[in-house]
């Protein structure tokens, strides 16, 4: 079920959530796999190549986040996909009994965004042969992302936090310890202009931008009508409390030389153009401010109820139609 709630990680490597994948259906897996159900869901059928594609899917996810696996680990954790796949196929038929779709407009900003991110069309095409994945099947699953995101969009507007909930909450998190910082964290904003390719205007854009902030224009204000970072626009296009073992070491350098307040002048990542301004150096075992946890702890709770509620209605579904397994892992 987590895996369906859009769970943002804090990266400088900006590839989207729903470029992760799977097996090539069409080309890689063989048609026994193809054909061969393994669960269904009322008339959802689930295939072997459904399973494989979510398990690779899974296994990229988890390897970034560099969690070793244990051998009994592993198979725990296989046997725990397939009844991913069975909910996330639950949630989907809710959506659709909702009348929710996925419109054109929406899909294409989307999938042409995921293109950008990944560096232009031929990385798109490379990735694709790399990943064993067809285009048909990333813009199969895009759409269902988005159907799922809309109705869980729907789920959240019913509920509701309060101030006292979350101060509640903190309080209960300096009591535990878990507000303390266990690393030395850095808050900065940032300025990103994407370029993989070494564009001259790119170049030209990030020089610009510096200039108007060497004469005394708002950091946050032309990072806010210039960078193209979608995870830190969400947060005022800034980070917070990020350790240096997140951070790219282009980043790094910058971050602990400069003096909080100052501004890095333009330099490359892998993604592109850079410019950063240090905003606060914050030293571990000290604890985290109620102010910069708010939003999180808030965030936390949204979540909470949203599942909360999204149990109960998965709950009646289930009483509707019947889910069956052909086969166990």
């Amino acid at each position: 079920m987590n895996k369906i709630l859009r769970l943002v990680t804090i990266s400088l490597l900006i590839i989207p959530e729903y470029m992760y994948a799977s097996d090539n259906k069409e080309e890689f897996c063989p048609s026994s796999e193809k054909e061969e159900v393994i669960a269904q869901v009322g008339s959802e059928k689930i295939t072997k190549a459904d399973y494989r594609a979510y398990l690779q899917y899974r296994q990229i996810e988890l390897g970034k986040s560099n969690f070793i696996f244990s051998p009994h680990n592993i198979q725990s954790f296989q046997r725990k996909v397939l009844d991913e796949i069975v909910e996330q196929t639950l949630i989907f038929i809710l959506a659709i009994r909702e009348n929710i779709t996925c419109s054109d407009e929406e899909f294409n900003n989307i999938y042409k965004e995921g293109i950008t991110l990944l560096g232009g069309e031929e990385e798109y095409q490379r990735w694709l042969k790399s990943c064993n994945l067809t285009d048909e099947y990333v813009k199969e699953q895009i759409k269902k992302k988005n159907i799922v995101e809309q109705y869980l969009q729907k789920i959240e507007k019913t509920v509701s936090v309060s101030d006292k909930e979350t101060e509640d909450m903190y309080q209960n998190y300096v009591k535990s310890g878990w507000a303390k910082r266990t690393a030395d964290t850095y808050d900065f904003a940032n300025i990103i202009i994407m370029d993989f390719s070494g564009e001259p205007e790119k170049e030209k854009q990030i020089n610009e931008i510096y200039q108007r902030i060497q004469k005394g224009e708002d950091f946050i204000s032309l990072a806010q009508q210039y960078s193209e970072d979608p995870f830190s626009k969400r947060q005022a296009c800034c980070y917070y409390e990020m350790p240096l073992k997140r951070i790219l070491p282009e980043v790094k350098h910058f971050l602990v030389m400069l003096p909080v307040g100052n501004v890095s002048p333009p330099f490359r990542t892998r993604n592109g153009w850079n410019i950063l301004k240090v905003l606060s150096k914050n030293r571990s075992g000290t604890t985290i401010p109620y102010n910069k946890m708010k939003e999180g702890l808030r965030r936390q709770l949204i979540d909470k109820k949203v599942r909360d509620n999204l149990k109960q209605e998965l709950e009646k579904l289930q009483k509707e139609i019947t889910v069956t397994y052909y086969q166990d892992y």
